[in-house]
């Protein structure tokens, strides 16, 4: 009983919507040797690991047994045992099978290959910025792979996913360089760690735990607070690359434990700080305004709130309920506020880290770990491109990944402005936020 306890509570939002058997259908992912031995090869069998055992309770997978290069979540040093425990802390009843070739595991038809995989309905491959899904997969040896292999991830988790429905996916080539579909490879050298000054993370949920985890294989200069009241509930645990079955009271298999912080388990990602409180005592808290703030908490009004402080940029992600992610630029007096792009009545439908599975059907919403992870590698992207300068001179201002993988395609952009009557244009205009005494690291994009 209390195996079904555990399912019945992570994954209440995917059962309610019906949708519980596919998920008992094992899967498999093949990792081959040649990638097994690339920190980007590593990154990305660990965070489709990572991401596959929040959904499906039967995996099979054959992994080299390699030392690990790469941070690892579940404390251990090599490829395979970090691939076992990491399972396990996600889902200590998840039937699993590992072993070290294709030969001496059962791989069923749902199946997809890191790196180039004979007999594999799907392989997985990544060129610098580049991630790609198909019939051939490849990685390349640059240092930038690392963001090409995660964005890999994301992509080869979603169509694990729409295998395991019985739904086709069509392959896929997404430039994290240019934000477009068959976009360019970007530069070949690494990825500096994030000099943005300092940062608030207003909300430590789904997006922003992908978003800490993709960004300590990268690294940050300053400080990071990671600001929210909440605990982990196990439900979380479903969708949030940072958090473990023991962060929400289950351990070794039993509900025995304490619930841990979302901020400080989050935080703790990036060796950063996490405040264990609201935004509001947050400010009445914190020593001085930060250089930059990331609005990811969907409390009611909140997103707006920090909308009107006058901040000259605000960037932020989020998952929509059409499979989608997300990415949200908000330039002062060039783009739209976030009240205008999204307005209140319609923050549920952008609640973080859930989609429905079924096409166009209402009703309850399914928590699915590839959204939010991909919202948080979007808004790394996004931090990247502010940090080297691009970001601000891209013409769009708002960035989606379709990870539904089926006809249409899978990157697209857009350009938002204001309404007529937007009060934050009208009660905020340049000279006004120009005398804020809090202009920080970004004043100068104002």
């Amino acid at each position: 009983m209390t195996r079904e306890r555990f399912y019945a509570d992570r994954d209440r939002r995917t059962v309610e919507y019906g949708l519980v058997d596919p998920f008992e259908e094992p899967i498999g992912i093949v990792v081959s040797p040649a990638v097994a031995e690339t920190p980007a090869g590593q990154v990305a069998a660990l965070s489709l690991v990572n991401m596959a055992a929040r959904l499906h309770r039967a995996l099979r997978i054959a992994v080299p047994d390699v030392g690990l290069l790469v941070p690892s979540l579940a404390g251990e040093t090599s490829l395979a045992a970090e691939v076992a425990a990491l399972v396990y802390e996600i889902d200590p009843y998840n039937h699993l099978a590992v072993a070290s070739s294709l030969r001496d595991v059962d791989i069923p038809r749902a199946a997809v290959g890191v790196g180039p995989v004979e007999r594999l309905p799907l392989c997985l491959g990544a060129d610098r910025y580049r991630a790609c899904v198909g019939e051939h997969g490849s990685f390349s040896t640059d240092l930038s792979t690392l963001i090409g292999a995660a964005g890999a991830a994301c992509l080869g988790a979603a169509a694990l996913t729409r295998l395991s429905l019985g739904q086709p996916v069509a392959p896929r080539v997404v430039s994290m360089w240019d934000l477009t579909e068959e976009g360019g490879s970007g530069p070949s050298d690494g990825v500096d760690p994030l000099d943005l000054g300092t940062v608030a993370v207003v909300g430590a949920g789904a997006v922003a735990s992908g978003l800490a985890y993709w960004t300590r294989y990268v690294g940050i200069r300053d400080d990071w607070v990671f600001v929210d009241g909440d605990l982990v509930q196990l439900h979380n645990t479903n969708r949030g690359l940072g958090l473990l079955a023991r962060h929400a009271g289950w351990v070794d298999g039993e509900p025995s434990g304490d619930l841990a912080s979302k901020a400080i388990v989050t935080a703790g990602l990036l060796a950063a700080r996490g405040y264990d409180g609201w935004y509001d005592d947050w400010l009445l808290d914190a020593p001085r305004p930060p250089d930059l703030v990331l609005p990811l908490a969907n409390g009611p009004g909140l997103r707006s709130a920090i909308g009107q402080r006058g901040e000259p940029i605000l960037i932020h992600a989020t998952t929509s309920r059409m499979w989608t992610a997300d990415l949200h630029r908000h330039l002062a007096e060039e783009d739209d506020c976030i009240g205008c792009r999204l307005p209140e009545a319609q923050t549920v439908k952008l609640a973080c880290g859930t989609s429905p599975i079924a096409d166009g059907s209402t009703g309850n919403d399914s928590a699915l770990p590839f959204l939010s992870s991909s919202a948080g590698l979007l808004l790394l992207v996004g931090l990247v491109h502010l940090a080297n300068g691009r970001l601000v001179s891209l013409a769009a201002n708002h960035w989606q990944l379709h990870l539904d993988l089926g006809d249409r395609r899978t990157m697209s952009s857009r350009r938002w402005s204001c309404a007529q009557a937007c009060a934050v244009r009208r009660n905020m205009p340049r000279q006004l936020r120009r005398r804020l005494p809090r202009r920080g690291r970004w004043a100068h994009l104002d």
